[in-house]
């Protein structure tokens, strides 16, 4: 099976981003996996071609699945690619993403079940554009080493839209206990 992966442009840190590295390393054994990208830099390439093929020049492929990724993908490459399934995605509070840019995002409609990564996306997602969608969370990738430090990381713009302030209450809270 071959599933094509569209992702506008593919930033060296984001939760888009770790999404796809994530799916990759979870499937690449039972899927023929395909990264359609305008950008990609080096390092992140040379990490995930161990998974998938990276294509930064559109050209006619087919494929059982095509993910969307992002709102903001390209949608000439749809174009390109002759699936049977097509995914959209939706990794954010669309909503209050329109509200803190003060616009609101013409949201491309596609014929295609739409998946939400978090009840948030998907109550957003249905409030802003009448669409509805499925919860999938993020793949999680399962860390082999036995190691017991609590690691917590958030690699994100640190913007109002992305939780700045709810993450300066957790990070205060922490400080305090």
């Amino acid at each position: 099976k071959k599933i094509v992966i569209l992702q506008n442009d593919f930033c060296v840190i984001g939760g888009i981003e770790t999404f796809i590295t994530n799916f990759c390393k979870t499937f690449y054994k039972n899927y023929e996996i395909t990264i359609i990208t305008n950008e990609i830099d080096n390092t992140r390439a040379l990490k995930l071609c161990e998974y998938a093929d990276i294509l930064t020049e559109i050209e006619d492929i087919e494929c059982d699945s095509c993910i969307i990724t992002s709102i903001f993908v390209n949608k000439n490459w749809l174009g390109h690619i002759k699936f049977k399934k097509l995914i959209p995605m939706i990794h954010c509070d669309i909503k209050e993403m329109n509200r803190i840019w003060n616009k609101k995002f013409p949201l491309q409609i596609y014929d295609g079940k739409y998946v939400s990564v978090s009840e948030t996306a998907k109550n957003s997602l249905k409030e802003e554009y009448d669409i509805d969608s499925i919860v999938i969370p993020n793949v999680l990738v399962e860390n082999k080493e036995d190691v017991k430090i609590l690691r917590l990381i958030s690699a994100c713009r640190l913007t109002e839209e992305k939780g700045y302030n709810r993450m300066k209450i957790l990070c205060d809270l922490f400080e305090k206990y």
